[in-house]
């Protein structure tokens, strides 16, 4: 039986079976639960995740829909993305501040093979974006590249969640600490495994205990404190003190830069980890910034032309 003869008659399964599943679902209870993961079952094998945020790729992989614009090659206008990010590193660069931008790629841009095999790749945008802020002279890391090569030797994202893994995170902070002609530490780190459950797994089972996946993160000696009170990583606003080594940075970042903090809090002498992302250089001059790094994600990066 062909492929597509296979999605049709299951198609049509599912179409039967939704009323009822529908209603069954009303239930309370372990059997709610188990007719939720059955529905779940049913989906996978259809490529259907049942939620408009997640697409179910090969292997155990999922993916956020709101990258596909940029996946399917129609994301962001490279053009006007590296004129803004350029007025705002000449904007720093009058008041005396240094600039580093890192964009965070998108899971499915380096892991294209992990899509379903429906889903056709078009251009990859990022190689050209770095060279159009090449060439306007702007300080960047190319995290794609990076990425897409570490990828053959070991994990870098997340299966289940839009965000890259710890290694993925630690390979990134060490190549931003090198820009910065700092050494980072890379030596006798322990790698633990330690549980890990992706956000992509709320968004495709709401209210589903899944299996976490297992993620292996460097056990890092902490060389920082933080001034004033830290809730967590996500905090608004989070000022730290590390060795003395002369820089003061601001960190403007989104969800992607929160696995960098403890790499950058360790070999950084002031830090102002933000996630207010405007870019204005009056914001750093207040922050009493002398380098700032903006940290932001593939798939927002439009916002930055039209905030």
């Amino acid at each position: 039986m062909g492929r597509l003869r296979k999605v049709f008659i299951g198609f049509m399964l599912l179409m039967l079976a939704s009323p009822a599943i529908a209603g069954l679902l009303q239930a309370d209870g372990a059997f709610r639960n188990a007719l939720i993961g059955a529905n779940a079952f049913i989906r996978r094998a259809l490529w259907d995740s049942g939620s408009d945020q997640v697409m179910i790729g090969r292997d155990g992989y999922l993916f956020f829909s709101d990258t596909m614009e940029d996946y399917y090659g129609r994301g962001a206008d490279t053009d006007a993305v590296a004129r803004v990010i350029g007025a705002y590193r000449d904007a720093l660069a009058e008041r005396g501040i240094g600039f580093t931008f890192i964009c965070a790629p998108n899971k499915n841009s380096v892991y294209p093979e992990r899509m379903p095999y429906y889903a056709l790749q078009g251009a990859v945008m990022l190689p050209e974006l770095t060279r159009r802020l090449n060439d306007l002279g702007v300080d960047t890391v190319d995290a794609y590249a990076l990425l897409a090569a570490a990828k053959e030797t070991a994990p870098v994202y997340h299966a289940a969640d839009t965000h890259w893994n710890a290694r993925g995170a630690y390979l990134v902070a060490n190549e931003v600490l090198s820009r910065l002609g700092i050494v980072p530490e890379t030596d006798a780190f322990e790698w633990a495994e330690v549980p890990f459950q992706g956000d992509l797994v709320r968004l495709y089972r709401p209210g589903q205990t899944a299996a976490a996946e297992t993620d292996s993160a460097p056990v890092i000696r902490i060389r920082y404190r933080v001034a004033g009170v830290m809730r967590s990583v996500s905090d608004m606003r989070i000022e730290t003190i590390g060795p003395s080594n002369g820089w003061n940075v601001l960190v403007q970042r989104d969800s992607f830069g929160e696995a960098l903090f403890p790499y950058l809090a360790n070999h950084l002498e002031r830090m102002v980890f933000s996630r207010d992302m405007r870019m204005d250089a009056d914001f750093a001059v207040r922050e009493g910034a002398e380098h700032v790094l903006l940290i932001i994600a593939q798939r927002s990066l439009n916002t930055l032309i039209t905030d």
